[in-house]
């Protein structure tokens, strides 16, 4: 559609293909979510064993009731008979559970810690009913102000605020019950709108502090900051380096007060059974997105001794690790030498934590969301650059990772955590390979100065 005297001045250039991409890609990802959702009924209709897209009812709302009553309450829960048998069947342990080496939640941050504490006291004065609306009210006006923030029109926050409350990560949000992890997404969310929209470091800061408390890996994130000017990366660097420690210290202080018996060691010890039983273990192999996801199963395959089967994936998990943290200096330099533009470069950057990080469940790829949001804002994208086949790629890879694909099935893992690594890892090849000539990069010597401010 050619470009009209109302359209925006960003839309006149090639950019004004984004005014017509943003509702078919929206459109796109609602269709693939229902395909699968439909795909699943018959699952339940033909007495398939996989029967649903989401958790397995056992575990329905775990991180929100289970939890919560993995930390003893100190007087009975109101209206009991409202939990369901399935979460007190295989209910998660406290600190009694640390010290016989079960899977607790006591390994989570402090920040997590309060979460489930204040869920528990909640339990105790209204009950689970309420509770579980409680929650669901909060997530749904979350996604109602991400849907006004990033719409054009009232029809167009609809469709927004539609394919945000059905996609497959605010689902499965929604089904465990993980406040947490909605809360870290929103704030990435924010964080790199200010970073890309409003330039704002300090706010940004602010954000990725908070996010870093509910999910301390997210520091793999942090080079995003490199697209400030640098006196606002310093001080964006100075506010996260105040906020995040002071964030962790109150929120470790109020947990050790309100929870007694729990302090760093009890975080250690939870920390070394998650380590084991998840990591190393079989319970993190579902609904994984990462690299380790897609070779873990592949060396149990080998059926090696125990501990030689543990020394091969700890010496897999830290290749994974330190290749992304190479690859992420890799697509540093290339953004600082204008190689590659700002929303290519931050689309790099979160994949590279996707594929880096150990166990990454689908409910945290809901960040993601914010490189179809913007299409919403021209004015995000390099004002150089149209809408490019890099671009492109980038958005279809997004839509591609925030639809279910639980086609195919073995031990109950779906074929997406093969998939989405494999092509989030062919959509860094073709960011890499879209870089701009070295003949028309920033010379080494000029990118000196521009930090430095000094003069040739």
């Amino acid at each position: 559609m050619p470009p009209t005297d109302s359209t925006p001045a960003a839309c006149k250039r090639k950019l004004h293909l984004t005014c017509d991409l943003y509702p078919a890609v929206l459109i796109v990802i609602f269709l693939l979510t229902a395909i699968n959702g439909f795909y699943n009924s018959l699952n339940t209709e033909y007495g398939r064993a996989h029967t649903t897209f989401l958790f397995t009812p056992g575990d329905r709302h775990g991180d929100l009731l289970k939890a919560a009553l993995s930390f003893p309450p100190d007087r009975p829960i109101a209206h009991p008979e409202q939990i369901p048998s399935t979460l007190l069947s295989h209910p998660y342990q406290g600190l009694s559970g640390v010290d016989q080496g079960k899977l607790t939640d006591l390994h989570a941050p402090p920040l997590d810690i309060l979460y489930f504490l204040g869920v528990k006291q909640l339990l105790i004065r209204f009950g689970p009913t309420r509770v579980i609306e409680l929650y669901y009210a909060l997530s749904l006006i979350a996604v109602v102000w991400l849907a006004a923030k990033f719409s054009r029109n009232l029809r167009e926050g609809f469709l927004v605020g539609g394919v945000l409350l059905l996609s497959y990560p605010f689902l499965m949000v929604l089904s465990r019950g993980n406040a947490p992890a909605l809360l870290t997404s929103l704030a990435l969310i924010f964080c790199i709108y200010e970073l890309l929209v409003r330039r704002r470091g300090i706010a940004a800061a602010l954000a990725f502090a908070l996010a870093f408390n509910c999910r301390p890996n997210i520091l793999l994130l942090a080079p995003i900051f490199l697209v400030l000017e640098w006196r606002a990366l310093l001080r964006a660097a100075l506010v996260f380096g105040i906020a995040a420690p002071l964030l962790f210290g109150v929120s470790y202080l109020l947990s050790i007060h309100l929870y007694e018996g729990y302090n760093f060691a009890v975080f250690q010890k939870a920390l070394a059974i998650y380590y084991q039983k998840y990591v190393l273990g079989i319970l993190g192999e579902p609904y994984n997105n990462s690299l380790y996801g897609v070779f873990h199963p592949l060396v149990t395959m080998l059926n090696l001794q125990p501990g030689a089967q543990d020394r091969a994936l700890h010496l897999l998990l830290w290749m994974i690790t330190f290749g992304a943290a190479l690859s992420i200096l890799g697509f540093a330099c290339l953004y600082l030498r204008r190689q590659i533009d700002a929303y290519a470069y931050i689309f790099a950057i979160g994949s590279l934590y996707v594929l880096g990080s150990s166990v990454l469940a689908t409910y945290h790829l809901f960040f993601l969301f914010i490189f179809i949001l913007l299409l919403a804002i021209p004015k995000a994208f390099d004002a150089k650059a149209d809408i490019r086949d890099v671009h492109l790629w980038i958005i279809g890879t997004t839509a591609f990772l925030l639809v279910p694909k639980d086609y195919l099935f073995h031990h109950g893992i779906s074929f997406e955590i093969i998939a989405n690594p494999l092509v989030l890892s062919l959509c860094l090849l073709a960011i890499f390979r879209s870089r701009r000539s070295v003949a028309e990069a920033v010379s080494l010597k000029a990118l000196w100065e521009s930090l430095t401010g000094a003069r040739p």
